[in-house]
């Protein structure tokens, strides 16, 4: 029962399950010496089996962070009623909830003013918030900040489960030179020598399209490629 728990724990979900996801990435090798060895010594030291990229101990840190902010979906929600967005020096009563929000992501200092109007301490947090997050840092609380805001935290610790499974699945080498694409962004972001030094938008499938996630050497790039629209897309997306 351990080894299988050990098995679960390193590889992730069944291969079968992958393929359904159109996840084509090929499995970590497991070395389960380590682990006989922390039992034999009477120690029950999991490390050897998990995921060593770095990104997955950055999860695990942020959804230790959000397992103690639970509590914060029992503040009140940012709720626009009949306006479009609230701007730097707008005057509304959502505005409290949107600094209660705020203090309570650790956007905005818990000293700062409970007025009602969206002063400059207030847009300043406001745009740490939408850095975070991936917004447009413009200081303005439209629709895009409203439903990130109000997401409920279960629903984040339940994404970063998620990924901290799909992580599971990666090589745990990863070389110097990367071209990742975050599909979720719609993203490009290229690493030389584990350095960002490039990023840029792509285009990713759609819910019904959806883009097949491998990992695999980029050994040809064709620039400007011509591009015939298929005959499925033609009678699916484009014919009315």
């Amino acid at each position: 029962q351990f080894f299988r728990f050990a098995d679960r724990k390193s590889g992730g979900v069944a291969r079968k399950d992958l393929r359904e996801l159109d996840w084509f990435i090929p499995r970590r090798k497991k070395d389960y010496r380590q682990l006989i060895d922390s039992l034999a010594a009477g120690r029950m030291d999991l490390s050897p089996i998990e995921p060593v990229h770095p990104q997955y101990q950055l999860l695990k840190r942020e959804l230790q962070r959000l397992y103690d902010e639970t509590w914060i979906d029992n503040l009140p929600l940012v709720d626009l009623g009949d306006r479009r967005k609230l701007e730097p020096g707008d005057r509304d009563s959502t505005v409290l909830a949107l600094r209660r929000r705020l203090i309570a992501f650790g956007d905005l200092e818990a000293t700062a003013d409970s007025g009602l109007v969206m002063d400059s301490t207030l847009v300043a947090g406001l745009q740490r918030f939408q850095e975070r997050h991936g917004l447009l840092p413009d200081g303005v609380a439209g629709k895009g900040v409203v439903k990130q805001i109000n997401t409920p935290v279960a629903d984040r610790i339940r994404t970063i489960l998620v990924n901290m499974e799909r992580l599971r699945w990666v090589p745990e080498v990863q070389p110097p030179n990367v071209i990742l694409v975050n599909i979720p962004e719609y993203r490009m972001h290229i690493y030389e020598a584990d350095t960002l030094a490039w990023s840029m938008n792509v285009v990713v499938g759609a819910t019904a399209t959806r883009t097949v996630v491998f990992s695999d050497e980029l050994t040809t790039i064709v620039f400007n490629p011509y591009w015939n629209i298929p005959r499925s897309i033609i009678r699916n997306e484009i014919l009315p």
